[in-house]
């Protein structure tokens, strides 16, 4: 029953945003009069309404952009829809199918068309499992029960099966699918997510602190854990909370109230209140569950943190950070100590690196991929 209110929510929101104009389907991009190859994108279409410079906290609108500019280079006449439009309803025949959602799912395709999933998250079979696994963990340690929260909101398991062809963020996530559905390598295509350039000053850090930089569902991104292992590992230390409020966690009650812990709810990173921030962390960790790229620990990278994530964020920590190998609580604390302790010349090199790493995978290094990638599937 709650999973049938929270669908119908969901669906009137998205009606709600139609009527007042979020989420209008924009046509014909890109038409010249010549017989072009239609394609639709099932993404964002806000990102076409609006200065890009007003979307503060991810770099998908930046993406979205790039893929559509790619497409209309190739000489292709483009539809975007948006990925949530529950209501969408089209007669039009695509040569080409982009994205997720209910447009991705519900478009017709031409005969020889193809059909190109999107995948900007983990598979919905590993990310359910993942985040039931934390909920149950949860409930066995505070007696606190849970909904799931980010799992199953937009990939469903037959999207995969209608799918032609695939593009994958991350590189775990791209060899799950791999292996699940036995693909063949010139079937899926991997690219990687770009950070949010920070304009602020790499300020010097006057502590060891630790950050948490997240949206919804902070039981799948592992902020209890982290809040937890934090408390234990008992440093003379900060943990900064951006993205979330103490509501979000009440359950740990006067655990909270830690004056090493500090919460800063929504977080612009461009911005002085940021910098400040910035000053007293070396650290941003992310105890997640499932992640395509976790891209808050990318903007976090490109500031000069080193990072702590778990295997389940994709990225890659060697030479420039911390590997949650276990999510335990003491395991984490283990990790917090080891970085915390870790000799200042190390801590300096793995800061340079990660910044260096992010430096390597700007939007022109996405645009680059994603035009290639684009050239092989069309």
């Amino acid at each position: 029953m709650r999973k049938y209110i929270a669908k119908r929510i969901q669906v009137l929101k998205t009606a709600l945003k139609s009527k007042l104009g979020f989420s209008v389907n924009v046509h014909n991009i890109g038409w010249n009069g010549a017989l072009q190859k239609r394609v639709l994108v099932s993404y964002l279409t806000d990102a076409l309404k609006s200065e890009v410079s007003v979307f503060k906290y991810n770099t998908n609108r930046q993406e979205c952009l790039v893929i559509i500019s790619n497409l209309i280079k190739q000489g292709c006449v483009v539809d975007v829809v948006s990925c949530t439009d529950e209501r969408f309803d089209s007669n039009t025949q695509y040569d080409y199918i982009i994205g997720f959602g209910v447009p991705y799912r519900a478009a017709k395709l031409k005969e020889g068309g193809k059909r190109v999933l999107y995948c900007t998250e983990k598979h919905p079979d590993f990310s359910f499992k993942e985040e039931r696994k934390r909920i149950d963990f949860l409930f066995d340690r505070h007696g606190v029960k849970w909904e799931v929260q980010r799992s199953g909101r937009y990939y469903l398991e037959n999207d995969y099966l209608i799918a032609d062809e695939f593009i994958v963020m991350g590189v775990n996530t791209a060899d799950f699918i791999k292996e699940k559905y036995g693909l063949l390598g010139d079937k899926l295509h991997k690219i990687e997510p770009t950070a949010i350039k920070v304009e602020v000053e790499h300020t010097k850090k006057s502590r060891r602190g630790f950050l948490w930089l997240g949206s919804n569902g902070v039981i799948h991104k592992g902020l209890d854990l982290l809040l937890e292992s934090f408390l234990l590992a008992d440093l003379d230390s900060e943990l900064h909370i951006c993205g979330a409020k103490k509501k979000d966690v009440s359950f740990l009650g006067s655990a909270l109230d830690d004056p090493r812990i500090i919460f800063h709810g929504k977080v612009d990173v461009n911005s002085n209140y940021f910098e400040s921030i910035l000053g007293k962390v070396q650290f941003i960790v992310l105890p997640s569950c499932s992640e395509g790229v976790a891209t808050s620990v990318l903007t976090g990278m490109g500031c000069g943190l080193i990072p702590i994530v778990t295997d389940a964020c994709d990225i890659e920590t060697a030479e420039v950070g911390f590997r949650l190998e276990a999510v335990d609580i003491e395991s984490m604390a283990g990790v917090l100590k080891l970085a915390f302790f870790e000799e200042s010349s190390s801590i300096k090199k793995l800061s340079i690196n990660s910044i260096e790493r992010i430096n390597n995978n700007s939007i022109s290094v996405f645009d680059n991929r994603i035009g290639k990638i684009l050239e092989r599937v069309l």
